[in-house]
């Protein structure tokens, strides 16, 4: 992501990580300390309560975590909030995108008619310029061209 073929770096703003969650419980086996991508990876995949004891004692962020997560489990009201809350989430992300596709296309739409109209109207003008510079008379560049005297006379 950051390096091109070349081996350039194209930028620095961003960096993204794909952690494979099973290799890293394996990674994390036996380790006493971790890091704090090891910390999460094994929050998200524990599957046990052992794991989180562990992870409770490794930082105070890690307790606050595993705390909060345990009062969600336990009460059902609480878990149905938080997977609506979750879920009104994802409808609100999911509406936003189709609401900005929707929007792309009505700008594109816009643009490409007021694109023909100003190519229309300097199509008429070019072709009345040719005409006068023809010494077409200016009654009949008008008849023909829809222009009016005093456009064709700045022409």
């Amino acid at each position: 992501m950051f390096r091109n073929q070349q081996g350039r770096e194209l930028t620095t703003l961003s960096v993204i990580s794909f952690l494979e969650l099973p290799k890293v419980r394996k990674a994390c086996q036996g380790k006493e300390s971790l890091n704090g991508s090891e910390r999460w990876s094994l929050f998200l995949s524990a599957r046990d309560g052992e794991v989180m004891e562990m992870l409770k004692k490794q930082s105070a962020e890690m307790n606050e975590a595993v705390e909060k997560w345990r009062y969600v489990s336990e009460d059902e009201k609480l878990r149905f909030l938080a997977e609506m809350r979750e879920k009104a989430e994802m409808d609100h992300l999911s509406g936003m995108a189709g609401a900005r596709e929707e929007g792309w296309e009505a700008g594109l739409a816009e643009g490409m008619e007021k694109g023909r109209e100003k190519g229309l109207v300097e199509g008429v003008r070019e072709t009345a310029r040719r005409m006068k510079a023809d010494g077409v008379e200016e009654e009949l560049i008008i008849r023909f061209t829809g222009l009016t005297p005093e456009e064709v006379k700045a022409l």
